[in-house]
Order: structure tokens, then C-alpha cells, then sequence
């Protein structure tokens, strides 16, 4: 008796999943996993990723502050442009109601890591900060 087959739903339509995966990865996944395309099925992230990292922000421009609640995580990567804060000043970023203060300069190195993620989303400047 054989194994049943994982079953993969997709909530795209064909034409969107087309954009979203070259043809031959979807004949490789087709291969490991049934895929449904006509059933969109309700469901919830956490069925899936059971340890997901859920972030909510808020900008405060007038206090120079990033406010975000976040679940999921250790410790994440906030990533500044000069647009949304003044680098020159130190930039609050409050994570689940505890505030910490960073004095950030913009860096070449954070440029170039911003654009190997998203050429659309160029950041000068990041900060670790904790999760409480």
C-alpha cells in the first residue's frame, strides 16, 4: 500500500501561479505533491507554519519612532530609509511596548543587502533589536 499524497492547494489562479513559479518547478512539485488549482480552501497560516513570525508596525514620523508588535520571533531586522525617519537623530523602535533607543548610520552594506532582497525596497540602514 502506497503512501496518500500530500495535497497542495493553492489560493491563486492559474495566470498568477504562472507568474509566481517557472513552469519546470511547478512539473518538480507536481512531481512530490498533488496540486489543486480549483479549490481554494480556507485555512490558517499557523496550520502551516505553526512558528511563524507575525510583525504589525506603526510609524510615528513627529516622535522619530517605529512602534511593532511581533510574535514569533527571537529577535528581528528593522530596516530604516531616510524617508521614514531622521537618521541624524537617535530613532526610537518600540517592539511589543518596550522601547529602545538606536543612534543608526546608513551603510553601504545595508544598501546592497536591501537590494539583493527586493530591488524595489532599498534600505540604507538596519537594527537588530530583541523580541520581549
Amino acid at each position: 500500500m502506497t503512501a496518500p499524497r500530500l495535497r497542495f492547494c493553492f489560493n491563486l489562479d492559474r495566470a498568477r501561479l504562472a507568474q509566481c513559479f517557472a513552469p519546470e518547478t511547478l512539473a518538480a512539485i507536481g512531481e512530490l505533491v498533488e496540486l489543486d488549482f480549483e479549490t481554494p480552501i480556507p485555512f490558517e497560516e499557523r496550520t502551516l507554519f505553526p512558528e511563524h513570525t507575525h510583525a504589525k508596525g506603526e510609524l510615528v514620523k513627529d516622535a522619530n519612532e517605529i512602534k511593532l508588535t511581533v510574535s514569533g520571533a527571537r529577535e528581528i531586522r528593522v530596516y530604516l530609509h531616510e524617508k521614514m525617519v531622521e537618521l541624524a537623530k537617535p530613532v526610537t523602535i518600540t517592539v511589543n511596548g518596550s522601547k529602545s533607543k538606536f543612534d543608526v548610520k546608513p551603510s553601504l552594506e545595508t544598501l546592497m543587502e536591501s537590494a539583493r532582497r527586493d530591488r524595489g525596497l532599498l534600505y540604507t540602514a538596519s537594527v537588530k533589536v530583541r523580541v520581549p
